[in-house]
């Protein structure tokens, strides 16, 4: 005797299967989110450190001393942002910080804000060794870290964090070398 009865799924079945799925997806979400949250700081960090590294290659490139000039500066008033900016080796010459690209040739770039492309990301502090506030980093036509504003105990570090509180440091050296150690 055969059984008449058509194979397929049943309603419980379904529901099951729709309440596993959803605690599968509930599981995974906290470890989904902290992975995006993990990508966006990684890649403001390495924003930095490509920046930093492309202000390196215009002093070198076209001789003469080019900056990144922190946001944070008490002249300046723009926290989380810096940009890149052109000026004389022996501390004069250098943009005001109102100035822009349309009215200055030494703004190289616009103000950047870290914490609009990056959420929840921001720049903490821009210190020298001897954990002096420095306003930015400056590259001389050799490549080296310089500063003719004030004397700096190398290396600088820039420390980067996110909203959960991690921090990374970013080290340039008086060498040039810029670093994530």
């Amino acid at each position: 005797m055969t059984d008449s009865r058509e194979k397929g799924i049943t309603a419980v079945e379904l529901l099951i299967a729709v309440a596993v799925l959803a605690i599968l997806v509930g599981a995974s979400m906290p470890l989904f989110l902290s992975a995006i949250q993990t990508s966006r700081f990684d890649g403001a960090v390495r924003r930095i450190v490509s920046d930093l590294r492309y202000t390196q290659s215009l002093a070198v490139t076209n001789g003469g001393c080019y900056g990144l000039h922190s946001g944070s500066d008490p002249l300046v008033g723009r926290p989380n942002e810096y940009r890149i900016e052109r000026g004389g080796c022996n501390g004069v010459g250098w943009p005001a910080p109102t100035d822009t690209m349309a009215t200055n040739a030494n703004v190289i770039t616009e103000w950047y804000n870290l914490g609009q492309e990056f959420d929840g990301v921001s720049i903490t502090s821009l210190r020298d060794n001897a954990n002096i506030n420095v306003n930015g980093v400056i590259f001389n036509s050799r490549g080296a870290s310089v500063n003719p504003f004030i004397a700096v105990a190398y290396p600088v570090r820039i420390t980067v964090a996110n909203a959960p509180g991690g921090t990374r440091t970013i080290e340039v050296r008086s060498t040039g070398s810029v670093k994530l150690p």
